[in-house]
């Protein structure tokens, strides 16, 4: 990683070049049918965002690709077994590392860069409005922590150790789905996934270890300037919210029940009821990228508990 350390202290040398190129979506899309991918891609458009949205593709078929191309989606082809034995969700960060340190070499770092997941997001506003400088990551609940929830610790303790996971078991669960930058502090904290991810036991790079790098590159304050950003604030990431505390409103936008409505949503299938309302409004994709009608409006009430 030394080449990759170098290039970034080159580049903070210069600061125009994290602001000459438009912000970027950057994700990963693999054995995905267009159907899947649909209510990320449409949504994100519907919003109005013009900037960059780059995918790492594998294994797609005829459907997806066209689906990306006529929305102007960079795609970048993936063999996550370069990456072997880690597991394709780690593996995905090698891969944004390539990517954006071609583009530092080209001169073209996003002034703001989205790593993203795809398959259980969509977007109510463009994801980078009232964006700042610094990494911005997302709590997926303020009452949940790494070391209450059989699966964060069972990663924490998977990855590090019980030492680390005890270590870290009382700090907020911040979501690996979802992470936000200016281009240098997105590249920075690639190059410290890597880093970490590097260390990993074949055991632990064959599991899902990104949530737990991630955290722990949080927590541990690797990255400079990194701020929290509370769930429902930017990001509204679902898993651990209860029906009582998400609607879909009115105009079909989904929020927390008397706030504002977020940006991104974030593990939308999570809830049966609101996953089959996204999976109806983008059911019907005539490649005219004609307005989609808004989500039914789905009260409190007609939510599962």
């Amino acid at each position: 990683m030394a080449c990759c350390g170098a290039l970034f202290t080159e580049a903070a040398r210069s600061p125009e070049i994290s602001i000459k190129a438009p912000p970027l979506v950057l994700g990963m899309v693999a054995n995905y049918d267009a159907g899947a991918i649909a209510p990320f891609l449409l949504s994100l458009r519907e919003t109005g965002y013009a900037g960059d949205i780059a995918l790492l593709t594998s294994n797609l078929g005829a459907g997806s690709r066209e689906l990306l191309d006529s929305l102007g989606v960079e795609t970048v082809s993936f063999d996550p077994t370069r990456f072997a034995p880690y597991h394709l969700q780690n593996a995905r960060w090698f891969g944004y590392l390539e990517y954006l340190m071609k583009r530092l070499r080209t001169g073209r770092l996003p002034r703001q860069v989205l790593f993203t997941d795809v398959r259980d997001v969509v977007f109510q506003d463009d994801p980078f409005r009232g964006g700042g400088d610094g990494l911005v990551v997302f709590q997926e609940d303020q009452s949940a922590r790494l070391g209450q929830y059989p699966v964060n610790r069972h990663w924490m303790r998977t990855c590090f150790g019980d030492h680390v996971a005890r270590e870290l078991g009382d700090f907020n669960v911040s979501c690996s789905g979802t992470v936000m930058g200016d281009g240098l502090h997105a590249l920075q904290y690639l190059i410290e996934m890597w880093n970490v991810l590097a260390l990993l036991s074949d055991t632990a790079a064959a599991s899902i270890a990104d949530q737990a790098a991630h955290n722990f590159i949080v927590h541990r304050g690797l990255v400079d300037n990194i701020r929290q950003s509370i769930n429902g604030e930017h990001v509204y990431t679902l898993h651990h919210v209860g029906a009582q505390d998400m609607m879909i409103d009115a105009d079909g936008v989904i929020r927390a029940p008397g706030k504002p409505a977020c940006p991104i949503i974030h593990q939308y299938d999570r809830h049966p009821a609101l996953a089959a309302a996204v999976r109806s409004k983008y059911a019907h994709w005539d490649g005219a990228h004609t307005a989609h009608p808004p989500l039914m409006s789905l009260s409190r009430t007609t939510l599962p508990q």
